[in-house]
């Protein structure tokens, strides 16, 4: 038998890892690396004291997102989601949504501590709109795919911003955006009967599976453009640039074999991890290759 002050601590270690469930701890760390990946990419000058509150920005903005994400969906992870946090009852609904407002509330002050008004007003502008889509906006095509892009992209502009290295970072922030946007329309392909269920109107649902991934191969240009571009600018040298191109050479055939094939949720789902894996890939590959010539 527990003891009353055991049962408390066992209730707040529960809790606690209830939270760490909700906020997606994974996730949370690859949006603090990229974001730091944003302050340091292709520079030897870092201000150090900025880093941490920096790093808390998009942090706590995610979590915020995650967390509101789980209020709103609610009675569809009542479903297909039955571990979630909030389904189990382990966490309460004004739980969540009282920390939801509170990380987006301490994501934005963290900004002030860096005193960047680029920060300052990208930092709201992820929270209201990351709110948003998970209130309603998700459903709509290709704006729930832009809202998650953009709030991927700017995980490097955060980073940016506050030391002062838009020029070294701009060009891997689109990459990027443009990366996640293909990623989250396979990722729609893969829950188009869920998304249908419930009234949802994504770009698969309006036009088909086939349609597209075949749309989301023709946004592979822009990033052949912006690769090469950077690879112009001289961010990174002719070997990252090519191991660039192979990278996104892969992923148009993950998207091509989609198309070929019968497809089912579980090729989906397969191509959709390894779009995640190439991404890491991608920027493990930069990041080593900024040694070889460091502009300060």
């Amino acid at each position: 038998m527990f003891l009353p002050d055991q049962m408390k601590i066992k209730q707040a270690i529960t809790k606690i890892l209830a939270i760490l469930q909700l906020i997606r701890p994974v996730n949370i760390l690859v949006i603090a690396l990229t974001t730091f990946f944003g302050i340091a990419y292709h520079t030897e000058i870092i201000h150090w004291n900025i880093v941490i509150p920096t790093v808390l920005v998009p942090v706590f903005i995610a979590a915020g997102g995650f967390a509101i994400n789980d209020f709103f969906d609610l009675q569809i992870d009542k479903a297909n989601k039955i571990s979630r946090p909030l389904v189990t009852g382990k966490l309460s609904i004004n739980l969540v949504y009282g920390f939801s407002i509170c990380a987006f509330i301490i994501g934005i002050i963290c900004t002030i501590f860096i005193k960047n008004i680029e920060m300052i007003l990208l930092a709201g502008l992820n929270a209201i709109l990351l709110y948003y889509y998970a209130k309603s906006w998700k459903k709509i095509a290709l704006l729930g795919n832009f809202i998650v892009s953009f709030a991927c992209a700017c995980t490097f502009m955060f980073g940016a911003f506050a030391n002062s290295n838009l020029k070294n970072v701009w060009i891997i922030s689109i990459l990027a955006f443009f990366y996640t946007f293909i990623r989250e329309l396979v990722k729609d392909a893969e829950d188009i009967e869920g998304d249908r269920k419930y009234n949802a109107k994504t770009l698969p649902i309006i036009i088909g599976n086939r349609r597209t991934i075949i749309f989301s191969i023709i946004l592979c240009i822009p990033i052949f453009f912006f690769s090469y571009l950077g690879f112009h600018l001289k961010l990174y040298d002719l070997f990252i640039f090519l191991a660039i191109i192979m990278f996104i050479l892969f992923s148009m055939y993950l998207l091509l074999h989609l198309i070929i094939i019968d497809s089912n949720k579980k090729d989906f789902h397969r191509v959709q991890r390894l779009m995640k894996l190439n991404i890491l890939l991608s920027l493990i590959i930069l990041w080593i290759g900024q040694w070889g010539h460091i502009n300060i």
